[in-house]
């Protein structure tokens, strides 16, 4: 999922892709983000309180936002650009804020995968016109440290909480 998040160097900065096709390629990129970000949230949200869930529903809601923005301009109405920018784009900022300072919190995770959450959005910025091949570039490492941890290894037990009991510290053996 996150390999498709290098979506944004398909877009330089003088496309010679039409207008429409670009928006669509942003916005389905922008929903395989979110799958992306659902197995994120999936791994660290037993560990992480709610300033995580806070991050990952807002991020969520803007994406959905910066969505139909995109969707209305496809439709010919300029009525849902405000959608888009800046209410979609400074909420996904503001939520990979939370989220990151969470996944800090969370431990789940290595601790400059949570800061790299916070800042590279913002950091974006300083690329100017090439921010959204820095951000999808981002996207691929971050997704590539998910993807490594997508199974518990075999040859070590790890200890889980076994939900199925009643009893307060019941756990189990997974491996």
């Amino acid at each position: 999922v996150y390999l498709v998040s290098l979506r944004f160097a398909l877009r330089p900065p003088t496309s010679l892709l039409p207008l429409e096709l670009s928006l669509w390629l942003y916005m389905g990129t922008i929903a395989l983000s979110v799958v992306g970000l659902v197995g994120l949230h999936a791994l660290q949200r037993a560990s992480y309180g709610g300033v995580g869930r806070a991050g990952f529903y807002t991020i969520l809601a803007s994406s959905l936002a910066i969505v139909a923005g995109g969707v209305g301009h496809l439709f010919g109405t300029m009525a849902l650009e405000w959608l888009a920018y800046p209410v979609g784009m400074l909420g996904v900022i503001v939520g990979f804020s939370l989220y990151g300072a969470a996944t800090v919190q969370a431990r789940v995770l290595p601790r400059w995968y949570g800061v790299v959450l916070i800042v590279f959005l913002p950091i974006s910025v300083l690329f100017g016109v090439y921010d959204n091949l820095w951000v999808g570039v981002v996207q691929l490492v971050l997704g590539s440290v998910l993807w490594t941890r997508r199974t518990l290894p075999t040859e070590s037990a790890a200890l889980v909480p076994d939900l199925r009991t009643t009893e307060k510290h019941s756990f189990h053996a997974v491996g």
